[in-house]
């Protein structure tokens, strides 16, 4: 294979999807209530369809959709250089589990939600609360900070979803995860440990183009 066609091949491998977690932080205006008083399947859906219908409706000032370097401190007042009150937020974590990863995982989320919120794993609900959620920064809490622990997990990729109301005064918000097969608990990010998987049609079309480069190379060559 000629040095540019092996240069181009390897490139196309790294473009191969291999980054860390990818969160999105997105936050609209609202003046809803906490969900009533129900189970936890009423409450989560409550949270679930309420902001994602809010999602739907265009930016308002003060609020935004943004790609945080991590799940840590995030404050809508900062991030989004807005408001700090009658906030509905989003927090998508997209992340995968390789072979070796796969077993179990766990979470914890440190909140500010004054009017409650829910979690989400690949659209199962793994928590929700209509009380005021307030961990202050510190993740010993127990009663503010929602810990989700030795949750299966299987190899390929996954979502994480965090929905949540606040109405006065925004305040710093993070979350971690920790592997059945680690000891540490780390923040998730974009440098984290758990990066995406590839697609079987994604691998099959980067293999595809490769076997297209050495072909064209060698043709290049007689």
């Amino acid at each position: 294979m000629k040095p540019l066609v092996f240069a181009a091949a390897l490139t196309a491998l790294a473009s191969l999807p291999a980054a860390a977690s990818v969160i999105t932080l997105q936050t609209r205006h609202s003046t809803a209530p906490a969900a009533p008083a129900g189970t936890p399947a009423q409450t989560g859906s409550y949270y679930q369809s309420l902001i994602e219908g809010l999602l739907l409706q265009a930016l308002g000032a003060g609020y935004c959709d943004t790609r945080p370097a991590a799940f840590l401190a995030l404050e809508n007042s900062i991030a989004c250089h807005g408001s700090n009150t009658d906030i509905a937020f989003k927090f998508t974590v997209d992340f995968g589990i390789s072979q070796g990863q796969a077993g179990s995982i766990s979470f914890k989320i440190g909140p500010d939600f004054g009017k409650g919120g829910a979690v989400f794993l690949n659209g199962q609900l793994l928590a929700a609360s209509n009380d005021d959620l307030w961990w202050a920064g510190n993740y010993d809490a127990a009663s503010e900070v929602v810990s989700l622990h030795n949750i299966a997990i299987g190899a390929g990729n996954h979502q994480l979803i965090v929905y949540g109301l606040e109405a006065c005064c925004d305040g710093l918000q993070s979350a971690q995860y920790r592997l059945d097969t680690s000891k540490n608990w780390s923040t998730l990010s974009t440098s984290d440990t758990l990066k995406a998987v590839p697609e079987p049609l994604t691998a099959a079309l980067v293999l595809a183009g490769l076997v297209g480069m050495v072909a064209m190379g060698r043709k290049r060559t007689r």
